[in-house]
C-alpha cells in the first residue's frame, strides 16, 4: 500500500470549488473523523492476490477497481486517519487512511487502505460514498510476537516497579526531583557478565533506580541492579555497553544530568566509575572507532528541550540554535578527550540532536556518522581517515524534518548500506500544511519544508556512488506515526532486513481522546 500525498486523490473533484478557511477546514475534518468513528469498524472486500509470503505471514494486494469498502461488525478494530479535506459541489471529500484488524478461526487478519470518503453537507454532514484507492491484506495463523513479561520477569518486581507508567510515578515521587514524562531514557541489551546470555539494562528518569535484569537461564531474568552497582537514582539516558578498554568485557557509558560517565566492568557484571565528562543535556550516545586506532570512541548528541522551556527552535523547520554535539576520542583506560573541532565535527553543529549512528556507508574502511536532528536538516559526516566533512546535502540525505532516530542496513542486499530515519507522521500536519492558506506569506521552499516535517519516516537507498535516493513512498515505509528508535532486523530469518518502528508520545487519559 502506497501512501500518496494527501490531496492528490481528491483534487479532481475539488479544484473548481471555493477553498475552505483554515478554521472551517479543521472543523470539517474533526466532524468527519467523528462520523467515521461513530459509523464503526471498516473492512475491504476485494479479489486479493498474494504479493508476499514467508510461510507464516501472507501479504495480499488488490486492484482498487475490484475493492469494495463496507462498515463491519464490532469484531474488527479500525482506526481512521484523515489526511486531506476539500470542498466538492455537494459537500466535502476526505482522503482517509484506514488500519483495520480482526481475529478469526484462521488467525489474525489486518487490512490497510487509502480511502476517498465523500460527504454531503446538507442538511448535515453525512457519508455519501467510500471509494478504495489502494489496499492490502495481511494474514497470519498467530500473532508475530507474544508478551512473555510475566514469565520472563517473575523473579523481578515487575508489577510494582516496571509495569506502572510515568503518570503513576509522578503521583508518588516528589515533583522537586524533576521527574519528567518526556525523558527519552532508552534501553540496552548486552551480556554484562560474560555468561553467553544477553541481559537488559533500563535507564530510568530521576527518582527511579536504573535496573539491570540479568538473564539467569534462557528467557528468565533476575534483578541484579544493586549487585552490579548500577542502580542510580539520577536520570540516565542512552546506556551503551562497549569494551572501551579492550579487556574482554563490556564497560558502560551512560549519561546523567550534565555528565557522560564511564564505568569499568570487573568481568563478572559489577561496575565502578572511572571517569566523568562535563556534557549538559545529552540525549543519546553513539560509539565507533572513528580513527582506527583500536579503541572505541564516543559521540554525544545534545538537545535543548522546548518542552522544558530551555529553547525555542529558530526557525522551527530548520533550527540552528541548539547545543553543540561532542566527539570524544578514547585515550585508553576509559579516559576521553573532546576532539569535536579537531576532527571537523563542528560543522553545522548547533542543532537539536536526538540520535546518531556510525556506519561505513561508502565502503572505504572508516566509520562515517549520520546525525538525526529534530526541527530541521540532518548531518551525514563522511569520514576520511579520521577527518569529517558534512556531505548530507550533496548525498541527498538532509531530510529536513523531525529526526528522532537512525538505523543502517542493506535492505536490498546490493552490498551498499542503506539508511532509515525516524521522523513524525502527522495526519493533522498533512491536512494543514497542504492547505493553500497555510503560511501564505512564507516562501514556497519554506512551505515544502513544513509539509515535509509532517511527512513521516524516510528510507534512503544507497546508490553506491556516495549519494542516496529517497524511496520512502514506493517502499511504503513513511507512515510510522510519531516514530522513535526504528531499527533494521530480520525478524523472520529470510535473509531480508525488516524494519521495526516504535512510536507514540503521550496517551490521552480519555479512552476516546486522541493519543500522540
Amino acid at each position: 500500500m502506497i501512501i500518496i500525498p494527501c490531496l492528490i486523490a481528491i483534487i479532481a473533484c475539488a479544484t473548481s470549488q471555493p477553498q475552505l478557511g483554515m478554521e472551517q477546514f479543521e472543523n470539517i475534518s474533526k466532524q468527519a473523523a467523528i462520523i467515521l468513528k461513530d459509523r464503526g469498524s471498516g473492512a475491504i472486500d476485494a479479489k486479493f492476490k498474494i504479493a508476499f509470503s514467508d510461510g507464516h505471514v501472507i501479504v495480499k494486494r488488490a486492484d482498487s477497481a475490484t475493492a469494495k469498502f463496507y462498515f463491519s461488525d464490532s469484531s474488527w478494530h479500525t482506526k481512521y486517519k484523515i489526511v486531506g479535506v476539500a470542498k466538492t459541489e455537494t459537500g466535502y471529500a476526505a482522503k482517509v487512511i484506514m488500519l483495520s484488524h480482526t481475529e478469526n478461526n484462521e488467525g489474525h487478519l489486518q487490512q490497510n487502505a487509502n480511502l476517498l470518503v465523500t460527504f454531503t453537507a446538507a442538511p448535515s454532514l453525512t457519508i455519501h460514498a467510500v471509494a478504495v484507492l489502494d489496499c492490502e491484506q495481511l494474514t497470519s495463523p498467530e500473532a508475530l510476537f507474544k508478551d512473555i513479561s510475566k514469565h520472563s520477569l517473575e523473579f523481578v518486581n515487575y508489577d510494582t516497579m516496571l509495569a506502572p507508567s510515568l503518570n503513576y510515578w509522578q503521583k508518588h515521587i516528589s515533583a522537586t526531583l524533576g521527574l519528567s514524562t518526556k525523558s527519552h531514557q532508552g534501553i540496552s541489551l548486552a551480556d554484562v557478565n560474560n555468561d553467553g546470555l544477553d541481559d537488559i539494562y533500563l535507564p530510568q528518569p530521576t527518582g527511579l533506580p536504573n535496573t539491570l535484569l540479568t538473564q539467569v537461564t534462557p528467557g528468565v531474568f533476575e534483578d541484579h541492579s544493586v549487585k552490579s552497582q548500577l542502580d542510580f537514582l539520577e536520570s540516565s539516558r542512552s546506556a551503551l555497553f562497549v569494551d572501551f578498554d579492550n579487556d574482554g568485557d563490556l564497560d558502560l557509558a551512560t549519561t546523567f544530568p550534565g555528565l557522560v560517565a564511564l564505568f569499568a566492568n570487573d568481568g563478572h557484571g559489577a561496575f565502578r566509575v572511572v571517569s566523568m565528562i562535563d556534557a549538559p543535556e545529552v540525549t543519546s550516545l553513539a560509539a565507533a572507532d572513528y580513527d582506527n586506532d583500536g579503541l572505541v570512541d564516543l559521540y554525544a548528541c545534545r538537545y535543548l528541550n522546548p518542552y522544558e522551556n530551555q529553547a525555542v527552535p529558530q526557525p522551527y523547520h530548520d533550527a540552528n540554535n541548539g547545543l553543540e554535539n561532542i566527539m570524544l576520542r578514547n585515550c585508553g583506560e576509559l579516559q576521553f578527550e573532546d576532539v569535536t573541532g579537531e576532527v571537523g565535527l563542528n560543522q553545522n553543529n548547533k542543532r537539536f540532536s536526538f540520535a546518531a549512528s556510525f556506519e561505513d556507508y561508502d565502503n572505504d574502511g572508516d566509520q562515517d556518522l549520520y546525525v538525526a536532528n529534530d526541527y530541521g536538516r540532518n548531518n551525514l559526516f563522511r569520514n576520511d581517515n579520521g577527518s569529517f566533512t558534512d556531505v548530507a546535502a550533496s548525498a541527498g540525505v538532509e531530510d529536513i524534518s523531525a529526526g528522532m532516530a537512525v538505523s543502517w542496513g542493506d535492505y536490498d542486499n546490493d552490498g551498499h548500506i542503506d539508511l532509515y530515519v525516524s521522523n513524525m507522521y502527522s495526519s493533522a500536519g498533512q491536512r494543514i500544511t497542504y492547505h493553500r492558506n497555510f503560511m501564505t506569506e512564507a516562501s514556497e521552499d519554506t512551505r515544502r519544508k513544513m509539509q515535509r516535517h509532517a511527512g513521516g519516516n524516510t528510507l534512503f537507498k544507497n546508490m553506491g556512488d556516495g549519494t542516496f535516493q529517497d524511496v520512502s513512498q514506493t517502499s511504503n515505509t513513511n507512515m510510522g506515526r510519531w516514530a522513535w528508535g526504528s531499527i533494521f532486523f530480520d525478524y523472520n530469518n529470510d535473509s531480508q532486513l525488516d524494519i521495526f518502528v516504535p512510536n507514540g508520545f503521550t496517551t490521552n487519559d480519555d479512552a476516546d481522546g486522541d493519543d500522540l
